[in-house]
């Protein structure tokens, strides 16, 4: 029989888990990738990139025992373990459709930042050459 500690330890570590990706969620319903919230979203999302690979790395070590063990493990406890990592995967497919989306929203946002630039640029030559330095030159008909 596999060691009890390590099924009690797996089930909070897919409890904890579904929590952050459920908090993860709930944050990124409210992440705006506008001008005035971009800089704030950005550190958010990096500092989720962070805790995300904190917690691959603390599962991979986990699965390591668990994969060792589970032979020794009931098939009801093994069914619990399943539906507890299926409720993680829903939650994780979730989370990476929102990124998706963000990712395509953040594309959007660049193609049109890209196209309003390159407006900007034609304009400001067409002001430069309509800009004249030295009007000194000018023929000026003083008595019209």
């Amino acid at each position: 029989m596999a060691d009890t500690s390590l099924v009690e330890r797996v089930r909070r570590h897919l409890a904890r888990q579904a929590a952050w990706f459920e908090d993860v969620l709930r944050e990124l319903e409210h992440i705006r990738l506008d001008d005035d919230d971009l800089a704030d979203a950005m550190q958010t999302l990096a500092r989720r990139m962070e805790e995300q690979a904190q917690w691959e790395s603390a599962q991979a070590r986990l699965m390591e025992e668990w994969r060792g063990a589970a032979a020794s493990v009931s098939e009801a406890v093994r069914a619990d373990i399943r539906a507890q990592s299926n409720h993680v995967r829903t939650l994780a497919e979730r989370a990476s459709d929102a990124y998706r989306r963000m990712a395509a929203e953040a594309e959007t946002k660049k193609e049109r930042v890209g196209r309003q630039l390159a407006e900007l640029g034609r304009g400001r030559e067409f002001l430069r050459r309509q800009y004249v330095e030295d009007t000194g030159g000018w023929l000026v008909d003083r008595r019209a």
